[in-house]
């Protein structure tokens, strides 16, 4: 009798332990987590463009798609010297710093025109009589100022490049500051003077800011 009450508190400590290693194995594997990425995001915010006297122009179509962001901008009836004034403002609205790796600035006359119209596709005739490229990190002393009088529309893209390439712009993301931006400021483009031939002529152009993570 004694023997089966020692087998039995046996089996009952045996029980005891397994059941408690068991807990034991069971709370060091079980792991819940949850694993959020981070959102890559640009966007052009504010667009607006002037034209000069009996110029017409359009309000720009802003478009995002992704992490390429781009501004339709389409002005008509030029004449020598007569253009319109681009301001626009694009920010890091994401969650990430956000790398400008390229800026594209191409013509876009692919569009049907009204009638008596022609598509002026050629970028080589306009000139920048003012404007500004302006990197502004709130905070930072890492801003880019770029002057962009007497560039012509279509050396544009290559010239912004060589120098966002040098200076290696990163955007930082706001978390409840204020927004790290890039602008295009007092971008006034006129047809040049010795251009006789685009009367009746409609030009679009888009401007893209390409971004990557830093």
């Amino acid at each position: 009798m004694r023997k089966t009450r020692i087998l039995i508190f046996i089996l009952i400590i045996s029980l005891f332990l397994m059941e408690a290693g068991y807990a034991q194995w069971t709370e060091n594997i079980a792991v819940n987590s949850t694993v959020k990425t981070g959102e890559l995001s640009g966007t052009f915010t504010e667009a607006s463009i002037i034209p000069d006297d009996y110029i017409e122009a359009t309000k720009p179509n802003i478009n995002k798609n992704s992490s390429v962001n781009s501004i339709l901008c389409e002005v008509s009836n030029f004449y020598p010297g007569g253009g319109a004034t681009l301001d626009t403002v694009f920010k890091n609205d994401g969650t990430i710093p956000s790398k400008i790796t390229s800026i594209t600035i191409q013509s876009d006359g692919n569009e049907a025109v009204p009638s008596g119209y022609t598509n002026l596709n050629d970028l080589s005739k306009f000139t920048l009589k003012s404007g500004e490229f302006i990197v502004d990190k709130y905070g930072t002393e890492n801003d880019l100022y770029i002057d962009l009088k007497d560039k012509s529309l279509n050396e544009l893209e290559r010239f912004l490049n060589e120098k966002i390439k040098a200076n290696s712009m990163v955007l930082e993301p706001s978390n409840g500051n204020e927004s790290e931006t890039v602008k295009f400021s007092n971008f006034h483009f006129v047809l040049n003077n010795n251009d006789e031939t685009s009367e009746k002529s409609i030009c679009r152009f888009t401007i893209n800011i390409n971004l990557a993570q830093n």
